[in-house]
């Protein structure tokens, strides 16, 4: 199982040179069911279960879904070019925390050098699901420790670390070399982390496709291409979920009356956004927001 849970709320981020080639997050979620679509990147992705028990389902689009206990401890290695789809259900009432450690490629292409020789290619890194790992867990701890100090987190350590984890993964779990039109292919995590918050900081705007290629050093007509294939969406398509992702968050607030909410999300129309929100959801805001009293009761 691929396991890239997908949560909302951020508590940490890694930034800055201290983190280069890293994409170092804790995410939070008290909420009690989620469902997302998790798109697909070269750079392998580690998540590592902090807190609470879940029941995790995913699948590839319109496959079957596939089933999982996650609890405190698990450990989950991802190297997914395809998007998916995921949810999951709370089961326990501790809210869910999960350090998510996505693994730059030049880091993978220095480890691999350094194990097997100047004209390695990087390898293909095995997937695994609820696999214990100690060593792997100290190095994931280390760099949760150095987070948790922000701005005054060591580049040196945070670097050292990272290649030792580099290291670590390829001695372990490499498999045979990727070919370099794979490595190469689509948008890396990086690229799609600055899109995706460029656009959750711009929810109540129309945002040209020029700007969002411009993130990512791209023409537009490549960038569509590429993104599509990462995320499943186009970004038109991923921008309006975004927005209905959001607009689900604000309708949980019974003070703000439906007609706020789509303005906050960009729609001055109300029926515009009814339509869209309904097209997502399968419930209009006014229903949706009622499920919400209905599932309190």
């Amino acid at each position: 199982m691929k396991t890239g849970v997908p949560f909302r709320e951020l508590v940490a981020c890694g930034s800055g040179a201290a983190w280069r080639d890293l994409l170092v997050e804790i995410y939070r979620s008290a909420q009690a069911e989620v469902r997302n679509h998790v798109p697909g990147v070269p750079e392998p992705h580690i998540v590592y279960i902090l807190q609470g028990t879940i029941l995790f389902e995913e699948r590839d689009p319109e496959g079957e879904w596939r089933r999982l206990e996650v609890k405190s401890g698990d450990l989950f290695l991802t190297t997914s070019f395809a998007p998916y789809e995921a949810r999951w259900k709370r089961n326990g009432p501790d809210p869910l925390v999960a350090l998510s450690v996505f693994v730059g490629l030049p880091l993978l292409a220095e480890a691999t050098r350094d194990l097997l020789g100047p004209g390695a290619q990087v390898r293909r890194l095995r997937e695994f699901s609820g696999e214990a790992d100690p060593e792997l867990a100290r190095f994931l701890d280390q760099l949760r420790g150095e987070l948790s100090l922000g701005e005054a987190a060591s580049p040196m350590l945070v670097q050292g670390i990272a290649r030792a984890l580099a290291v670590h993964l390829v001695r372990r779990y490499g498999e045979v070399p990727c070919s370099r039109s794979t490595r190469s292919r689509g948008l890396t995590v990086f690229d799609l982390h600055r899109v995706d918050g460029y656009l959750r900081s711009h929810l109540d705007e129309e945002v040209p496709l020029a700007e969002l290629a411009g993130l990512a050093g791209m023409s537009e007509f490549h960038f569509s291409r590429v993104f599509k294939r990462a995320a499943g969406l186009s970004p038109a398509r991923y921008f309006i979920r975004l927005r209905m992702e959001r607009a689900r968050e604000l309708l949980g607030d019974p003070t703000r009356n439906i007609l706020e909410v789509g303005l906050e999300v960009g729609y001055s129309s109300a029926s515009h956004f009814a339509n869209l929100f309904r097209r997502e959801t399968g419930l209009t805001p006014t229903e949706y927001r009622r499920s919400l009293s209905d599932a309190k009761a």
